[in-house]
C-alpha cells in the first residue's frame, strides 16, 4: 500500500482581533484495498473577547448556536366530521395555549353567537365537545379559547348539518313489503301465517294496522304497536279462517308529527280447507293426513312433485295413479314438510342430513325416503333415493317423525 502525507499548513484566521488556528487538513492517497479514514476537522476552541459585529451574546468560535426557546401564540382549531344523518355532532379541538384554559363551542343563532358547550379546564393540547341537534337543519359553529376571563383565540366558522334518514319498514325474511308473502299465496284453513316487521330510524312509538279489503273498503282487523321496548318490531297474523276462500291483506303504519304514514303492498291469500279437496288432491292428502294435517296441496303438471320451504306447500304431479306409488310420493313430500318445520332452516337441515346420509343423492332426499317408509310407504314402490334405512339412518328418520332432531 502506497501512502503520501501532505504537510500541515498553518492557516491563521482573524476573529474579533484575535488570531485563531484553522483546522488542520489531512490528505490521504490510498491505492490499496484497505479502508480509508477521514479525520474530522478540529474545531477552534478560542472564545471571542467581545460582541460579534452582528450583535448578540458572545459565543464560541466555530460552535453551534445556543438554542433559543420557541413559543407559539394561543390558537384554537375546531372541526366536525360526523355524518349528517346523526344528530349528535362531535367537534374536535386542537391548537396551542390550552393548559389552564377552557374552550367554548358557540352556535350562531339569530345573528348572535351563543355558547352551547364548554370544556373543563384543560391540561392537554386537544379536546372534544359534542352538540346534539334537536331538529333537522344546518348551523354555524365556532370555538373560543378562554383563560382567566379573557378570550385568547377564536376558530374559523364551520357549517354543520343534521338531516336524519327517513323512517322505513322492512318485513323480516322477505324481499317484499306486503304481509304474508312467504306463504306464497296459500294458507291452510284453521291455521295462521305471520309476518314480523322492523321499523328503522323511528323517532317515536307507531301504531300499525293489519287491514283486510272487504266490500270495497280497507278494514282494520288487527292493531300492533312499534315501540322502543319491543325493539321497534311488531308481528301481524292472518285471521283464523276455516272456509276455503281468498282474502286480500295489507299493513298500514300511522304518521306522526315528524314521520310520514306508510302502507305496504297488498297480498291475496287463498285459505284452503283440506276437507274441500277432491279427486287426486284428496287421495294424496288422505295418505298424508296422519302426519301432515291441514296441509296445503296444489296439483301441477309433469312427473316431479315438490315440497317448499318456508311456505310449507306441496305441489303434486298427477302421474302416480292412486295406489302405493301415490302413497310413497305423498308420504315422501310430507316427510320433507315435517323436517322443514322441525329445523326451520333449510341450510342447517341440508348440512345435517348430508352428514348422516351422505350428499349424493342429497341427504334430505334420502331422509324423506326413510321417513316415508317409517310412515308406511312400501319400499317396493319407492326407492327413488334410497332403500337403505338401517342402523343410524333409520334412527334419524324415526327421530324426525317423532319431532326430534337427530
Amino acid at each position: 500500500m502506497l501512502r503520501s502525507l501532505a504537510a500541515s499548513v498553518a492557516v491563521l484566521a482573524v476573529s474579533a482581533g484575535m488570531l485563531a488556528p484553522a483546522a488542520r487538513a489531512l490528505a490521504v492517497e490510498d491505492t490499496g484495498s484497505a479502508a480509508s479514514a477521514v479525520t474530522p476537522p478540529l474545531q477552534a476552541a478560542a472564545l471571542t473577547t467581545g460582541a460579534p459585529a452582528s450583535g448578540g451574546p458572545p459565543r464560541a468560535v466555530g460552535s453551534w448556536p445556543i438554542p433559543q426557546l420557541i413559543t407559539y401564540a394561543p390558537a384554537v382549531y375546531s372541526w366536525s366530521q360526523t355524518p349528517d344523518i346523526y344528530p349528535g355532532k362531535v367537534f374536535n379541538l386542537s391548537g396551542s395555549g390550552f393548559a389552564g384554559a377552557t374552550i367554548s363551542l358557540q352556535r350562531l343563532t339569530g345573528g348572535l353567537w351563543t355558547t352551547v358547550k364548554t370544556t373543563p379546564v384543560l391540561t392537554t393540547g386537544s379536546a372534544t365537545l359534542t352538540y346534539t341537534f334537536t331538529a333537522e337543519g344546518t348551523g354555524k359553529f365556532r370555538a373560543i379559547l378562554n383563560k382567566a376571563g379573557k378570550r385568547l383565540a377564536t376558530s374559523d366558522q364551520q357549517a354543520v348539518s343534521y338531516a336524519r334518514q327517513d323512517t322505513y319498514v322492512q318485513a323480516e325474511n322477505s324481499y317484499a313489503s306486503s304481509p304474508f308473502s312467504t306463504a306464497e299465496g296459500r294458507v291452510a284453513a284453521g291455521t295462521q301465517w305471520s309476518t314480523t316487521y322492523d321499523l328503522y330510524n323511528a323517532l317515536s312509538n307507531r301504531r300499525g294496522s293489519l287491514q283486510e279489503y272487504r266490500d270495497g273498503l280497507w278494514r282494520t282487523i288487527q292493531s300492533v304497536d312499534f315501540t322502543q321496548a319491543s325493539g321497534w318490531k311488531a308481528t301481524v297474523k292472518t285471521p283464523l279462517v276455516n272456509a276455503t276462500t281468498s282474502k286480500r291483506y295489507r299493513l298500514t303504519i300511522a304518521a306522526t308529527a315528524q314521520e310520514k304514514a306508510w302502507t305496504s303492498g297488498s297480498t291475496v291469500i287463498s285459505h284452503m280447507n283440506p276437507a274441500d279437496y277432491t279427486g287426486y288432491k284428496k287421495a294424496a292428502y288422505d295418505y298424508m293426513k296422519p302426519y301432515c294435517d291441514k296441509q296445503v296441496i296444489t296439483l301441477i303438471g309433469g312427473y316431479t312433485s315438490f315440497a317448499w320451504w318456508p311456505s310449507y306447500r306441496i305441489e303434486m304431479a298427477q302421474t302416480y295413479g292412486t295406489g302405493k306409488s301415490l302413497q310413497y310420493v305423498a308420504l315422501h313430500e310430507c316427510a320433507h314438510i315435517a323436517s322443514f318445520k322441525l329445523y326451520n332452516d333449510d341450510a342447517k337441515l341440508t348440512a345435517r342430513m348430508n352428514a348422516i346420509y351422505g350428499s349424493w343423492p342429497a341427504g334430505k332426499e334420502q331422509l324423506a325416503d326413510c321417513v316415508a317408509y317409517a310412515m308406511g310407504a312400501d319400499k317396493n314402490y319407492g326407492g327413488t333415493y334410497t332403500r337403505d334405512c338401517s342402523g343410524y339412518r333409520g334412527t334419524a328418520a324415526r327421530k324426525i317423525l317423532a319431532g326430534q332432531k337427530p
